[in-house]
């Protein structure tokens, strides 16, 4: 009997990172062939299956991160650290900014 390993090796088609909104963290989220989303959060994985056709819409839904970066499994390691540099420094910018702000409203 073959053995279906489809769901074994559920590609993944679409990575995504944004800055979490609460941490000023980069976090990212996975989307595969089927999908299945997931995130690392510090609860551990969050899975969820995905039911619109809007990808994006509802990954903000779900996870509230802003300022995401869609990209491709294979894109170049150069350009992806890149990507999460300037995603870290807009993160430290608004962390800083916020500090500003309730600095000033004290």
């Amino acid at each position: 009997m073959k053995e279906d390993r489809a769901d074994i090796h559920d590609e993944l088609v679409q990575e995504f990172y944004g800055i979490n909104p609460g941490t000023f963290k980069v976090d990212s989220v996975a989307v595969t062939r089927s999908g299945k989303l997931s995130q690392w959060t510090d609860r551990g994985y969050q899975l969820h299956q995905l039911q619109g056709s809007d990808v994006l819409a509802e990954i903000l839904a779900l996870t509230g991160l802003i300022e995401l970066v869609d990209l491709h499994p294979k894109t170049p390691n150069l350009k992806r650290h890149k990507i999460l540099a300037d995603l870290t420094k807009k993160a430290l910018n608004m962390l800083e900014n916020r500090d500003e702000k309730d600095s000033s409203t004290s």
